[in-house]
Parts: structure tokens; sequence; C-alpha cells
């Protein structure tokens, strides 16, 4: 799947080349539009939306922690998330993208991204600390 959604990405990309234009946003935040829409389709091509399978996500284990317990754990909180909390997720702490370039992936104002980011961490700490016992 990891390499058909790819294959798709670069493809869209290809094709849409001559409409990208500069407008003070990486490149990298077009190639992350392009590759939110094609996972997205995927998904709801799948009908698991809202679900976060480690196949789907397995990119998220690398900067998940190193104890495997623990990145099983995290990929299961992740499923607590909405959509585009989970992209927020993933956008800001697996690919490092600033929150400039995640609003524009999202198309939604720095200030949406923050709360959803902030929403998002706060689910992933309470499931977090359920899954493994601690408290938060």
């Amino acid at each position: 799947m990891a390499e058909d959604i790819a294959a798709e990405v670069f493809a869209e990309a290809a094709k849409g080349i001559g409409r990208y234009r500069y407008r003070g946003i990486p490149f990298r935040a077009w190639l992350y539009r392009i590759t939110r829409n094609t996972i997205a389709d995927h998904l709801k091509a799948q009908n698991r939306r809202g679900q976060v399978s480690l196949e789907d996500m397995e990119g998220i284990l690398e900067a998940a922690p190193t104890d495997l317990d623990l990145r099983a754990d995290f990929v299961r909180a992740l499923n607590y998330l909405n959509e585009d909390q989970r992209m927020v997720v993933v956008l800001r702490f697996v690919s490092d993208c600033s929150l400039r370039e995640v609003a524009e992936v999202l198309a939604k104002s720095e200030g949406a991204i923050k709360q959803l980011q902030h929403r998002a961490l706060t689910i992933l700490k309470t499931r977090l600390a359920e899954e493994t016992g601690s408290e938060s």
C-alpha cells in the first residue's frame, strides 16, 4: 500500500508541477498536501477512515519511543485522534514541519493547527498513560 501511495503521489506531483507556484511556503508543504489527499482517498476507498494500522503508519514507528511496546501503544493511541489531529501529529513531530507548513497542508489557520495539536497531545497523553499504566 505504501508503495502504491508513493507512486501515486509522485504521479500527481509530476502532473501538477506546472501549476505549482511559490507563495512563501516550502515546496515540501505542497507535496505533503498531495500525500495527505492521496492517503485520505486510499483510506476512504478501503472504508477504514479513522483507523490507523501498523502497516499504514510504519513511518511513525521511527519517531515514536524506542521501546517496541511503547511504539505499539503510541500507534494504538493515534486511533483515538481524528484525521486532522493525526495529520498534525505526524507532520509536526514525525516530519518536523512548522506550524505554517502544517497549516498550508491542511488548509487551516495556524491558530486552528495549534488547537488541533493541543487537543491531540492531550488525547495521546491520556491514552498512553492508560495503555502503559502510568500516571500522567
